[in-house]
């Protein structure tokens, strides 16, 4: 195998960790938005300033039982630390982003060589999908890590037991911890095929993935137990509804805490062409001349997976893809590698596709060109009026956005006509009508608020 001069290979190592870094200085840099990213913060928040942190909760005597808790207890630990905001809230995420990087590198570099690693990390961390991610408040990224570790161990299952062992058994128990029972559903099948096929034990390679898959849900009960006797009712609805019916039932009506995300059947394929940029349209040049490869195919097996499981789902999003991201990567880099000639400098300008398009948005958005769906801007011109702090009132339910950043302070309008004189309403932009003794003095993508005339 003809690999790339290590002094491309160390400039692929560089600009991985320059785009990595050029991520984690963005995350402070544009307020948290509605409405995943807004949830989770919020309830991360909530964690940490009750100190629970055994049942996640979504408001005042109402637990959230969408999600179990690792993202909640890296996001609510850093805020504890170091004070709540968008850094903290995100740094969350991009903590399992940049481990899943560093598996990567220390992974492939092991088995296939310095070249392919490097490539295959910048490959990884530069792809739309995972680098914006990687920059966001979601639960998905520490699910790509446990199944990241999961794809090491049933690679080493015939070379190495004790590492196999300990990889699965940590990434099964990230992945429960992370999004449930999905890591077994997605990690299982490809799994047990690796094991089967990477060696001539292959029983041996069998019995040692389901042990290592039986030790990490064993470590991840007593949370499972402690939530439902905390807030019974949780397992039902977590396991059977979240999983089950959400997978099963189109347009799932049973979402305590948000809207099922129907889509046509398939449609989880159109969404991986943009999740995979810039790297996809390298496909075929990665697969040409490799069609004896064992290896090479059974990681496009890990990374087709995911696709393929939910073909059959209508509720989906692009991130239920992440998993995909690390096996792609070390498919596509395997593939370019064994090419004799390869331009380093277009792959390197190719890299710099998702990172340039993050930070042309953001500039975007700072000279007004669009607004993002996020109510900090909305509570905070609520602070530039004398007196005491003021109540926001908002004629529907508040967004999650206004709940992070106004907290207590944030309530709906219900059975009164107006809020109290000494207070801010927030009204849709589709309510035009003026309103006797208020006028608008802020609005935002979705809102006007008011004011006073009393009160200027």
């Amino acid at each position: 195998m003809m690999l790339f001069p290590k002094t491309a290979a160390r400039r692929y190592a560089l600009a991985a960790i320059a785009v990595l870094a050029l991520r984690l200085l963005s995350l402070p840099l544009y307020p948290l938005t509605d409405t995943t990213e807004a949830r989770y913060a919020l309830v991360a928040r909530l964690m940490a300033d009750s100190g629970d942190w055994i049942t996640p909760w979504f408001a005042s005597g109402v637990p959230f039982w969408g999600k179990p808790p690792l993202l909640f207890w890296a996001t609510g630990g850093l805020m504890q630390l170091f004070g709540f905001g968008e850094f903290t809230a995100r740094a969350g995420t991009w903590i399992p982003s940049a481990l899943l990087a560093l598996l990567t590198v220390v992974w492939a570099r092991r088995r296939y060589g310095a070249s392919i690693a490097n490539l295959a990390s910048l490959m990884l961390v530069s792809g739309v999908l995972f680098f914006v991610t990687s920059g966001s408040v979601l639960t998905d990224n520490w699910l790509a890590l446990g199944l990241g570790l999961i794809v090491v161990g049933s690679f080493e299952c015939h070379r190495s037991s004790v590492i196999a062992l300990l990889t699965i058994t940590l990434g099964v128990a990230i992945g429960m911890l992370a999004k449930g029972p999905l890591v077994v559903v997605l990690g299982g099948p490809p799994a047990l095929l690796s094991a089967w096929l990477l060696g001539s034990k292959r029983f041996r390679a069998i019995g040692l993935l389901c042990l290592a898959c039986l030790l990490g849900g064993l470590l991840t009960v007593p949370w499972y137990l402690a939530a439902e006797l905390k807030t019974p009712g949780f397992i039902d609805y977590f396991i059977v509804g979240e999983h089950w019916r959400r997978y099963l039932e189109p347009g799932w009506a049973g979402d305590r805490y948000g809207s099922a995300h129907l889509q046509p059947l398939g449609k989880i394929w159109l969404l991986a062409i943009p999740a995979f940029l810039p790297w996809l349209p390298l496909a075929p040049l990665a697969w040409r001349g490799r069609r004896e490869d064992l290896e090479g195919w059974l990681l496009l097996a890990w990374a087709l997976w995911p696709a393929l499981f939910f073909t059959a789902a209508h509720n989906i999003l692009s991130t239920y893809l992440l998993p995909s991201a690390m096996p792609l990567a070390v498919w596509l880099s395997r593939g370019l590698c064994a090419r004799p000639q390869q331009n380093s400098g277009m792959l390197l300008l190719m890299s710099s596709v998702a990172p340039l398009l993050l930070f042309a948005a953001m500039l975007v958005h700072a000279f007004g060109g669009f607004a993002l769906r996020s109510e900090r801007d909305l509570i905070a011109q609520c602070d530039r009026y004398p007196g005491p702090q003021r109540p926001v009132f908002f004629t529907d339910d508040p967004p999650f956005s206004a709940r992070l950043y106004g907290g207590d302070r944030v309530h709906p309008l219900s059975g009164v006509v107006a809020p109290p004189e000494a207070a801010c309403w927030a009204r849709r932009k589709r309510d035009v009508d003026a309103i006797a003794g208020w006028h608008p003095v802020f609005e935002d993508k979705r809102y006007r608020l008011w004011i006073r005339r009393e009160r200027e």
